[in-house]
């Protein structure tokens, strides 16, 4: 395998081993790089079956990472990120297509991301892998984030072999060796086909099933799923931990609206957002200057974490309200209270 050298990390060390008062120190501290949906050196898969319009999902989290912009217009991103997108099927001209069209509405930094057009590489093979570090070298450019698109063409042998999923994800550990902190959004196919048991009843798959192996499941630190309803809404909802992963602060669900044909993008289902604006404002303009967090919000509220957090970009644009910082933890206020008065 190339022998690409290894990035040093800015703070804290992830690999090798760690003995006496070392085992607690230099811990890697991982920090929010999508509010409620991803951290450094997260896992998060993304399923969706055919023309559900996951590829244009992950051009629009390009978009969001690359400048640091809210993703969906909801969900802060701590600063522009460096970006790897890796493309396995299709062709750069549609997605450069794509591009074009969606930014009509949206921005997208390209000195933040560089496109790897691959065609077929499996990354769980020592040759694979070599290949992939070589390519990624060339950008120079230090990886935060890396998308997939889609994941099986990545993969030698069976997706849904416990084997051939460890081998994979071995060579993931390897990558981040060499490129660390890195976080990886993978995005997967989801079979179409409906299966029956032996009744003939048909088998609803749950949004916590992640391609027939638990070996994925252990994995992700987070699973989406996005369905396509009859209206035209899609439903992206959460599997592992209800939505909240492993960090138990995650989105459980979203309902989101595709805009096209240009521009071409996703924006939040917006039904009853009116409602849920005027109830927070309400809730902190009565409170003769408290403060609230997001959380003490989504609970008066009644709303999930992605309405909240919507309502409240919404009422930051208006002016109604603004936020202050104390000691890290982030509360909402009427906009004529400060701190001082």
């Amino acid at each position: 395998m190339d022998e690409t050298p290894i990035v040093p990390k800015q703070q804290g060390v992830e690999f090798g081993i760690f003995t006496g008062e070392g085992i607690y120190e230099n811990v890697v501290d991982k920090a929010p790089i999508i509010d409620g949906l991803l951290n450094e050196v997260d896992n998060l898969i993304i399923s969706a079956v055919a023309g559900t319009g996951k590829s244009i999902l992950a051009l629009q989290l390009l978009f969001s990472l690359t400048t640091g912009k809210p993703f969906l217009d909801t969900l802060p991103i701590n600063g522009p990120k460096k970006v790897l997108f890796v493309q396995t099927e299709g062709d750069r001209a549609e997605t450069l297509h794509r591009i074009t069209r969606m930014r009509n509405a949206l921005e997208l930094n390209d000195d933040n991301w560089a496109h790897y057009n691959a065609i077929g590489i499996p990354l769980n093979t020592a040759e694979g892998l070599g290949e992939f570090m070589r390519h990624i070298s060339i950008s120079k450019m230090r990886f935060d984030v890396a998308i997939i698109d889609p994941l099986y063409a990545t993969i030698k042998g069976s997706i849904n072999d416990d084997a051939v999923a460890g081998e994979w994800q071995r060579s993931i550990r390897i990558m981040r060796s060499r490129l660390p902190n890195l976080a990886l959004i993978l995005f997967h196919h989801e079979s179409s086909k409906i299966s029956y048991d032996t009744k003939g009843r048909r088998i609803e798959k749950g949004a916590d099933d992640i391609m027939g192996t638990s070996m994925w499941g252990a994995w992700a630190t987070a699973n989406y799923k996005m369905h396509l309803r009859e209206d035209g809404i899609r439903v992206f909802l959460a599997g592992k931990g209800d939505g909240y992963g492993r960090t138990g602060q995650g989105v459980s669900e979203m309902h989101l609206r595709l805009i096209e044909p240009n521009p071409l993008y996703f924006v939040p289902d917006d039904t009853n957002l009116t409602d849920t604006e005027t109830l927070i404002k309400n809730k902190i303009f009565d409170s003769l200057g408290e403060k609230f967090t997001r959380k003490q919000l989504e609970i008066y509220a009644g709303k999930s974490k992605a309405t909240v957090c919507r309502a409240l970009v919404q009422l930051l644009k208006q002016e109604k309200i603004t936020k202050m910082d104390e000691e890290g933890v982030v509360y909402y206020i009427k906009k004529t209270y400060t701190a001082s008065t």
